[in-house]
């Protein structure tokens, strides 16, 4: 996930290891978390720690680490992923109502069923 390859490499310049072992690594517990950052940056890094999405031992030392070092600037600097989601989702979605029938009959229809 080309988000999250970016956030951990923004994390490694301020020398936190996402899933590292040390005071100020962070360690992840949504894998949401990743796009969540992206789409609202402090804000939703913030919020995700709130939620449980991350924890790390020393979050004053990870905090002191991210914005003291310009890490934030990098993370404003990630992909908005809304747009990409939007694609994703809504553009090149394939599941449509007439596919949902054509899945569901290949998967669950179990034929006349003799009592």
């Amino acid at each position: 996930d080309l988000v999250k390859r970016k956030l951990t490499k923004s994390y490694k310049r301020a020398d936190i290891v996402v899933g590292g072992d040390r005071p100020q690594d962070i360690r992840i517990h949504n894998e949401k978390f990743f796009h969540r950052v992206a789409n609202d940056k402090s804000l939703g890094l913030g919020e995700s720690y709130m939620d449980g999405w991350w924890d790390c031992d020393r979050v004053d030392e990870f905090s002191t680490r991210v914005f003291g070092n310009g890490v934030y600037k990098l993370i404003a600097k990630l992909p908005d992923v809304r747009f990409i989601n939007y694609l994703k989702y809504h553009v090149f979605n394939l599941q449509t109502a007439k596919r949902s029938w054509e899945v569901a009959e290949k998967h669950y229809d179990l034929g006349k069923l003799k009592l």
